[in-house]
């Protein structure tokens, strides 16, 4: 699967409307998912078979919600959690700027997280971490 970015002219917007206009709106919307900046080593292609099962099962289930009812979810369950910067155990990508406070976690096989960062609704998924050695 390749992910392509979109072909603007100079100044065309994409999907921005009234309603994506106010930063807080992107929590009453589902969630869209990427793995553009999944780290090697942490990534799908290094999960079993089971792993994978459960990590498409995980995005289409958290797919049908909100991040409203994801945020609002127990972190062990099917909700998320807050990782702060400090306590991740490994090497942050240089693309993610000193600004992002906290990355989030969420539950994909067992109690093994995907953790990335989201960005206006978007969840960047950085690391699968199937080993519990991220955090």
């Amino acid at each position: 699967m390749t992910i392509q970015k979109p072909n603007l002219n100079k100044g065309q917007r994409v999907g921005v409307g009234p309603a994506e206009a106010r930063a807080d709106d992107w929590r009453k919307k589902n969630p869209v998912f990427s793995l553009q900046y999944t780290v090697p080593g942490y990534c799908v292609s290094n999960c079993d078979g089971e792993q994978k099962v459960a990590f498409a099962n995980t995005l289409l289930q958290l797919g049908k919600r909100t991040w409203l009812q994801i945020l609002q979810e127990d972190r062990h369950a099917s909700g998320s959690e807050k990782v702060p910067r400090f306590r991740l155990k490994v090497a942050i990508p240089s693309h993610v700027t000193e600004d992002q406070e906290f990355f989030t976690a969420v539950r994909f096989f067992g109690k093994c997280p995907m953790i990335g960062y989201v960005q206006q609704g978007v969840y960047y998924i950085v690391w699968l971490g199937r080993d519990h050695s991220c955090y």
